[in-house]
Order: C-alpha cells, then sequence, then structure tokens
C-alpha cells in the first residue's frame, strides 16, 4: 500500500502520502475539473450584455442604415419587401413611415399587421431587425407631428395624398461585430430584446398608444453561449453616412411602392 501511495520527485528522493491524503488529493483534483466549465460559464454570463446596453447598440446601428427594408405579407402569404425612408424609433421603439394610400402595402397591411423593419448598416457588419405590429393612421394632427421634411416632394396634400404607418415593437434583434455583438457562435442567433407589449399586441388587446416595457433575453443556450460586449468609446466603431443623404424629387419614390 505504502508503494501505491509514493510519489518520486525527478531528482530522487520520495515524499509520502497516506492513503487518506491522496483521496483528498483526488477529490480535490476532480472537484477543480468538475468546477472550470462553471467559472468560464459565470464569468461569460457576468459579460453578457443589458437589456439598456443592447438597445443602445440596436439604436446607433439604425442610426447608420441610409434606409429600412419593410417587409409584410401578400394575398397569397409570401414577404414582400420594399425600401422605406423612415422617422428614427422614438423612445419606445415605435418606427413611422409615410406611404401612399394606393399602395400595395396599405392593403396588405389591412388584412395582415404583422410587418419587420431590417435596417443594414452602411459599411459594416452590423443589423436590426424589429418585429411588430402595424396600423394605418389617417389623422391630420398625427401626420403633422410625426413627419419628416424628406417626404414632403413626394405628398403635395399631406391631408389627403398619405398615410402614416406605425409600427409597434414586439421584439427586437441586433447583430454588431462593430460593438462586440456577433450573435451566438454556433447557432449565428442574434440578441433579441422583446417588448412587453408583444404578447398583448399579437392579440390586439393592447393598443399603439402605451409605453411597452422591455425586458433583455440572452441569446444562445445559457449564459456560457452569450457574447460580451464592450461599449467603451474607444471600442465603438461610427457607422458612416456617406450614403445617407436625405431624397429628394431626383431620387426614386421609396414610399409607394
Amino acid at each position: 500500500m505504502r508503494k501505491i501511495c509514493k510519489m518520486r520527485k525527478t531528482g530522487g528522493g520520495g515524499v509520502w502520502m497516506t492513503p487518506l491524503a491522496l483521496a483528498a488529493r483526488m477529490a480535490s483534483l476532480a472537484l477543480a475539473a468538475w468546477m472550470a466549465p462553471l467559472t468560464v460559464a459565470d464569468s461569460v454570463a457576468a459579460q453578457t450584455p443589458s437589456r439598456a446596453e443592447l438597445l443602445g447598440i440596436a439604436r446607433e446601428v439604425v442610426e447608420g442604415a441610409a434606409f429600412v427594408s419593410l417587409a409584410t405579407l401578400d394575398d397569397e402569404g409570401y414577404p414582400a419587401v420594399r425600401a422605406m425612408d423612415p422617422l428614427p424609433p422614438d423612445d419606445d421603439w415605435v418606427v413611422r413611415l409615410a406611404t401612399n394610400p394606393g399602395s400595395r402595402k396599405v392593403e396588405q397591411l389591412r388584412a395582415s399587421p404583422r410587418v419587420a423593419l431590417h435596417y443594414l448598416a452602411e459599411g459594416v457588419p452590423a443589423y436590426v431587425t424589429l418585429i411588430g405590429r402595424a396600423r394605418l393612421v389617417d389623422d391630420p394632427e398625427m401626420k403633422a407631428r410625426h413627419w419628416k421634411e424628406s417626404w414632403t416632394p413626394f405628398y403635395p396634400d399631406r391631408d389627403q395624398s398619405v398615410l402614416l404607418i406605425e409600427v409597434m415593437p414586439v421584439r427586437l434583434e441586433v447583430v454588431s461585430e462593430a460593438h462586440g455583438a456577433p450573435g451566438d457562435a454556433e447557432t449565428w442567433r442574434a440578441h433579441v430584446v422583446e417588448f412587453g407589449s408583444g404578447a398583448g399586441s399579437r392579440h390586439g388587446d393592447e393598443g399603439p398608444g402605451r409605453r411597452p416595457s422591455e425586458r433583455f433575453l440572452a441569446n444562445g443556450r445559457g449564459g456560457a453561449r452569450a457574447m460580451a460586449v464592450s461599449l467603451r468609446p474607444s471600442a465603438r466603431v461610427r457607422l458612416s453616412w456617406a450614403a445617407a443623404a436625405q431624397l429628394s424629387p431626383t431620387r426614386p419614390n421609396l414610399q409607394a411602392r
């Protein structure tokens, strides 16, 4: 038994351990090996971006996008996508756009209010997708309050020739390598923020005037899959607005498709 418990040093000589000490040593090593993955998971989970950080990243990506793609469902159930010139999201992440009352999207929205808005950053691998429900607004006061000057050339009579599309958010997905938020390494899932009004909106029992509460959902399969985000000023990458000049009468009308 003593021979089994003897540990020899390289330079000769020996260190003797009692069976009890050897068992304790082996148990300690086994416990350390078992705890190591948990320690890594806790460390990564501590770096998981907060809801506020994700929304800050998302707003910066949105500000760096020239236009937004609005996806609706056509009468055959297929996605219909077009580029549009939106107002920036408000504090509640409600987005407003203008359109021709005779456009196809108006009929599609009347048939199904489920939409997606996709913002692609200019020149960097970053995007935001805002999924929500839309309503059509024809109130002159609302149109005057939520108006963008770049829309004016396309609508000679704001009271009659334009409808607002008001999108209430259900959830937001964001990916931005520039901000250290590339999504899940295995599944490529985006970071997700859900808005508290989503469940009610899906059933039509929460009006668009209510302020949605927001909660953060960690992406991936638990904290060990989460990605770290650095929001230090030195780590931020400012997104280019070089191609984001405002619409003018000489440019294609992105509102009426």
